[in-house]
């Protein structure tokens, strides 16, 4: 389901990868028919947000990859995902070394 309202804000330290993942707007505004993006691509720092324009307690939910930092920015009542993985016994060598991204 596509939703018409509501807004995501991506982030990273690297600016190759906000580049990367800004290359794509175009083609998901056209393949979705919205007319603005519904999507925004921040180059900054996790630490310094408030840099980049972010403000506290500014976002409903967030999913984040091990960095509890952006808790800060959770309205009272968001909710916080953590999207990493761990196990609590030895994977295999062909599990920890498959990569799922190019």
């Amino acid at each position: 389901m596509i939703y018409e309202k509501g807004h995501v804000t991506g982030t990273d330290m690297r600016e190759d990868q906000v580049e990367v993942a800004r290359k794509y707007i175009e083609y998901h505004l056209e393949k979705y028919g919205f007319q603005a993006p519904k999507v925004t691509f921040i180059h900054g720092c996790i630490e310094k947000l408030g840099d980049a324009g972010i403000r506290n307690e500014s976002y409903g939910v967030i999913i984040c990859l091990a960095r509890i930092f952006l808790s800060c920015l959770l309205l009272h009542d968001g909710e916080l995902y953590f999207s990493d993985v761990s196990a609590s016994l030895e994977l295999p060598e062909e599990s920890r070394t498959q990569v799922f991204w190019d």
